[in-house]
């Protein structure tokens, strides 16, 4: 049995390295993030019904970002010109299974307002044109984002007096537009990773609008003078090289100990893993995975349930010659879903608020998640939704949304996969496509009255605090889209559902970090069984003395 542990320490140790090292060799490859900020400053906005709430103002000053990936964009020509190239990124798996989710999105900040990705009709995409003879003649590079609703937009759909017949048919977007009609900025359609120089374009703009998906012209639209423009590779530190790290050092810095051909039991005391460098080791290896283990401290699962409230659905489509609307039914079961029940779980991690300012947004990146069920009244389970993506937090604290004080806290993600959707036959393409809309977890209240339910820009965790907000809303969305629903000009056919639960539960629950507690078991583990084998070769050497 001794010879037994003494092999398995030293076959579990060269399994666990090797293994490691395996895993960071042969890991996927993954997509390089780019990540670009701007600035500028609002130069005109067209509002005839002031959508826009009074909330953009021409000489308003503007900040933004835009993220994106290389690879993991499906790459497209525009009506078969070559000098037209799109590189579009999915919220959601659809028909070309091989391109993944990643979380990209953009954000906006004017006049103390944010705006941010949301899903929706328009992909998130960036276009390149190289001397193009189209509709934009020369060079150009664009982002176009969807966009949320902001809540302190005024939604004037189906308003008796703007809208008495209930045409409006509102989506938003955001974008930046840099064009050069010489053709000399840019050298080729490929997507380019570093910034394109503003000097070379004659007219470098964003905005943020209010289109109509009928077709007629844009509802509400801001535009923005773009002043800089800078771009960086977003670096991603692996976890499996820290747990390599931390692994080695405990192998490599114990088993360097000093070591003697004949040794005594004294001289054995003070040379064993106990010596400075296996002390060493172990604190390198302890602190590596301590470091980590601290983090993982900060990771919530927030659970949230409570009663259905609400469903709304709406379809379009146009199939070359006639345009039709409310044709097609909701893509969740909206019958069993009445009367019924929601249950959803929320990870993030909790981290330090900015030190000033009304409002903090919090990006948890790809390893978060939202998941639920959506029950009927008996408690069985009708729609499950997972494989979310873009997991990100704001929290506004005494902040002015068009004329009211209130404080909110959200939870957004884009939850990518839904079981036992409705899925109407596809018309346009071989399979038509299904795309998240933004899901999330809401909660506000006005402050008034001396009511006051946070005070300051940390995500909160508490339950009682959530509990405390009088207005709680659970809301999923997921649109069907089949055909030309980026353009509206080629037939398609579009669906857009969504449900909406009252949050009557919350519980919060602090999450360990799996990997950092491997991390430290790997360091430890390697130590344990380096010291188990030098104390048998010490005792197998003292009892030859």
């Amino acid at each position: 049995m001794k010879t037994f542990n003494h092999l398995l320490c030293s076959r579990l140790s060269a399994a666990l390295t090797a293994g490691l090292f395996l895993s960071v060799a042969t890991g996927e490859a993954s997509a390089f993030e780019y990540l670009a900020r701007f600035t500028g400053e609002v130069t005109e906005v067209v509002d005839d019904l002031n959508w826009f709430a009074d909330s953009i103002n021409v000489g308003t000053p503007i900040e933004g970002m835009y993220n994106f990936f290389d690879p993991g964009y499906e790459k497209q020509t525009y009506f078969n010109d070559s000098s037209e190239v799109g590189y579009r990124y999915f919220f959601a798996t659809g028909g070309n299974s091989s391109i993944p989710v990643l979380p990209v999105k953009m954000n906006l900040a004017i006049g103390g307002y944010h705006y941010t990705t949301s899903g929706g009709p328009v992909y998130y995409a960036i276009r390149v044109l190289n001397d193009s003879t189209g509709f934009v003649v020369g060079d150009a590079y664009s982002v176009q984002s969807p966009l949320e609703f902001p809540i302190h937009f005024t939604d004037w759909t189906g308003d008796p007096v703007n809208d008495p017949d209930g045409v409006f048919y509102p989506y938003l977007g955001m974008g930046i537009d840099l064009v050069d009609p010489t053709g000399t900025a840019l050298s080729s359609t490929d997507l380019p990773l570093s910034a394109p120089l503003l000097s070379k374009f004659a007219s470098a703009t964003g905005q943020i609008y209010i289109a109509d998906g009928n077709g007629e012209p844009s509802y509400a639209e801001a535009r923005f003078r773009i002043k800089t423009l800078q771009l960086q590779v977003v670096p991603e530190p692996s976890q499996c090289v820290l747990a390599t790290i931390a692994f080695a050092a405990g192998v490599l810095g114990l088993k360097n100990s000093p070591r003697r051909r004949s040794i005594s039991r004294s001289t054995y005391r003070s040379t064993t893993p106990t010596g400075k460098q296996g002390a060493l080791a172990v604190v390198v290896a302890a602190c590596i995975a301590g470091g980590a283990l601290d983090a993982g401290a900060a990771d919530y699962v927030l659970t949230a349930s409570g009663p259905f409230e609400s469903t709304a659905s709406q379809s379009y489509g146009f199939d070359g010659a006639t345009n039709v609307e409310g044709h097609l039914p909701s893509l969740y079961d909206a019958t069993r879903l009445a009367g019924g029940s929601f249950k959803a779980t929320y990870r993030f991690t909790a981290t330090d608020p900015p030190a000033s300012g009304n409002v903090a947004d919090y990006d948890f990146g790809g390893l978060q998640g939202l998941s639920y069920e959506l029950l009927d009244s008996s408690g069985s389970v009708v729609h499950v939704g997972g494989n979310s993506s873009a997991h990100a937090a704001t929290v506004f604290n005494n902040f002015d949304f068009a004329g009211t004080t209130r404080d909110t806290v959200n939870f957004v993600a884009f939850v990518n996969s839904v079981s036992g959707l409705s899925s109407p036959p596809a018309l346009y393409q071989s399979q038509a496509d299904f795309f998240a809309i933004q899901s999330f977890l809401g909660f506000t209240g006005a402050v008034t009255g001396g009511a006051d339910y946070i005070t300051g820009l940390s995500v909160p965790l508490s339950p009682s605090t959530y509990l405390g907000f009088p207005n709680r809303s659970f809301r999923t969305s997921m649109s069907f889209n089949d055909g030309d629903t980026l353009d509206f000009l080629e037939p398609y056919q579009y669906v857009e559902s969504s449900v909406q639960y009252l949050i009557t539960e919350v519980k919060l629950t602090a999450v360990p970090e799996p990997g950092s507690i491997a991390i430290l078991g790997f360091g430890l583990l390697s130590a344990t069984c380096w010291r188990q084998l030098s104390v048998k070769s010490a005792r197998a050497r003292d009892s030859l003395q």
